[in-house]
């Protein structure tokens, strides 16, 4: 489904874009979202989840009566509502401003407001047009007749139309508007029809694969479970170059054979592999000595560490084991939700996925395997570039001005000098488990699985926020508490203004799990010339359904035909693997966690004449 950009504005922003300054951010959030002409009562909402007192008097003003104020001093609960008494409301038409200071002549000092009713009115509402709270100055919200009120029923309370006479309900700031379900159609069968060629098999839980660039065509493959295999002139070598496995937390997280998210889930070589035989792990590794990020967690899961390796100076196929480098080492609240890949960059920087910590919403709400969810503190760690949680990470492996010297901060990071994590390049994400950049155009590719809905594509660059959690896709995102988050059709708290909305998703009729994915740049398959392949994990926990989709040109998913006779992909997608000549391979296994021998690497090729099929092995 093809999105679009979405620039939504919270009240700050607004006042920020119509250059109207607040006493404070929190005066900012204060609404006009109800007025009862006829008991001249007034309600304000404060929009904001954060709760805040008021530090000086917050005058009303309405057909130049200008003599009632909220006064300084007076406490707002996050969402709550207050009621103040403003005399002379007129039951037939009339005009209501709230002002941050006493400059009534000034649209920078005017905070919330609305006209209602008919006739002329002798208010402030040139001011309210200039400062960008009213349309224009011939609009009005009709007045009931007395004793109705009138009261906001959507999040928009500068809109006319967001406005009703009566008993209506607030419905726009912590309610839920309509609560949205399947918001997508199906992802239809494309025309594209491929085969798949087995590169390896026999492993536990493959996840994505490499090429080195000194010509010799192996392959790195990199297994959940600990072991990077290496594929050399089309046979696995039996033994690994790195086994980590020893290293690694106990996997299984509900018992041996289960789901788990953890292991070793990153691997990148260096651009310079050839001469420098480098090459680094992303690893999940028992809590151990003191980590470079941490969260507000009383209790870790685990560490995720990133580790500079070398393969040994007279064996390309193994690694030093005394090589090793630890360059960053980050707390983990919960075992999900831990990104995972690393790629370099075009630019020659190691960027690095990093989920948003775990659990479920971004939340401290609820419950994972009977324990308090813990460090994820309001607004979400997506969304505060203050943590290490929910980004995409740059930084330069030849560096030394890092945290813990251990590497540096590239020339260009956004937040480098602001309120914001050095090492943050794109953030808003909640499990950015595969990413990948166009080998053509450079461009940054990012797969971020959803909660409970929907799944997306983000094309994103320096300092982009996707998202989460105020958004779930291109739809608002409820936490709900500690019930399941939920998409609704209206935002349950303030939005920043200019989210990156992805550049496609599909819900989650189509599977649960997006596995990020590569665009093609091979020769084998010229119909995927210059189109996103991706896929999800499985439509069933129960059963092996993982799927392969391409985006078309106008970005809308179409699934892949496989095989003649047609066959669905029948495993667990575990992730996406790409060569140096573009050519596309897919990773995947029987079972649904890291355990057993079905691990499979599939190649993306052809479908191939009868002739043809007798010379290749095919899953």
């Amino acid at each position: 489904m093809v999105s679009f950009r979405r620039c939504l504005r919270s009240v700050a922003a607004l006042a920020a874009a119509t250059g109207i300054p607040a006493a404070s951010a929190e005066v900012a959030d204060l609404r006009i979202t109800e007025v009862r002409p006829e008991t001249d009562q007034v309600e304000v909402t404060n929009t904001s989840r954060l709760g805040f007192t008021t530090v000086s008097n917050l005058p009303f003003s309405h057909s130049l009566n200008e003599a009632t104020f909220i006064a300084g001093g007076t406490s707002f609960a996050s969402g709550e509502s207050r009621v103040f008494t403003v005399p002379g409301l007129n039951d037939t038409g009339s005009d209501l401003w709230l002002y941050s200071d006493g400059n009534f002549t000034s649209p920078g000092s005017i905070v919330s407001g609305l006209k209602y009713g008919a006739g002329t009115v002798f208010g402030r509402e040139a001011i309210a047009v200039a400062a960008g709270i009213w349309p224009s100055d011939s609009a009005f919200v009709p007045a009931g007749v007395s004793p109705e009120s009138l009261r906001a029923v959507a999040y928009d309370t500068t809109d006319p139309a967001s406005w009703a006479a009566g008993g209506a309900t607030l419905g726009a700031f912590f309610g839920t508007g309509t609560v949205i379900t399947a918001p997508h159609p199906d992802i239809p069968l494309g025309t594209v029809s491929i085969e798949l060629e087995v590169v390896a098999s026999g492993l536990v839980a493959p996840i994505g694969l490499e090429e080195p660039d000194d010509g010799t065509g192996r392959l790195f493959i990199y297994d959940q479970a600990g072991f990077i295999w290496v594929v050399e002139s089309g046979a696995l070598l039996p033994t690994p170059l790195l086994d980590v496995s020893a290293r690694l937390v106990t996997l299984g997280v509900a018992g041996p054979g289960t789901f788990d998210e953890r292991g070793l889930i990153g691997f990148a070589l260096h651009p310079d592999f050839t001469s420098n035989r480098r090459f680094y792990t992303f690893t999940s590794e028992p809590v151990s000595g003191t980590a470079d990020f941490t969260n507000t967690s009383p209790t870790q899961n685990c560490q995720t560490v990133i580790a500079e390796w070398q393969t040994q100076p007279g064996n390309p196929n193994l690694a030093d084991l005394g090589s090793r480098r630890e360059i960053l080492r980050i707390d983990k609240q919960q075992f999900n939700h831990n990104g995972g890949t690393m790629r370099f960059g075009p630019d020659g920087m190691l960027y690095i996925a990093i989920g948003d910590g775990g659990g479920a919403d971004d939340s401290n709400d609820g419950t994972q395997f009977g324990n308090p969810i813990r460090g994820h503190d309001y607004p979400g760690n997506g969304q505060d570039t203050g943590t290490i949680y929910g980004n995409i990470l740059r930084i330069d492996v030849d560096g030394s001005d890092g945290v813990n010297g251990q590497y540096g901060i590239p020339a260009g990071n956004p937040f480098v000098g602001g309120q914001g994590l050095d090492e943050i390049w794109v953030y808003g994400l909640r499990n950015p488990f595969l990413f990948s950049f166009d080998s053509l155009t450079g461009d940054l590719y990012i797969g971020d699985v959803g909660q409970n809905q929907i799944e997306e594509v983000h094309i994103a660059g320096a300092g982009d926020n996707c998202g989460w959690r105020h958004m779930e896709g291109s739809f608002f995102f409820d936490p709900n508490g500690t019930s399941p988050g939920r998409l609704v059709s209206i935002p349950i708290e303030p939005i920043p203004p200019d989210l990156l909305a992805p550049v496609a998703e599909y819900d989650h009729g189509d599977g649960i799990s997006i596995m990020g994915g590569f665009v093609y740049r091979g020769t084998a398959i010229p119909a995927l010339d210059g189109l996103y392949v991706t896929g999800d994990f499985t439509r069933s926990f129960a059963t092996p359904s993982g799927r392969l989709f391409h985006l078309d040109g106008a970005n809308e998913f179409h699934e892949l035909r496989i095989g003649d006779p047609e066959r669905p992909f029948g495993l667990f997608l575990k992730g996406f693997g790409e060569d140096r000549s573009g050519e596309i391979y897919a990773c995947g296994s029987t079972d649904i966690g890291p355990f057993g021998t079905s691990g499979v690497v599939l190649r993306l090729v052809p479908l191939p004449t009868t002739a043809a099929r007798q010379a290749l092995i095919y899953f």
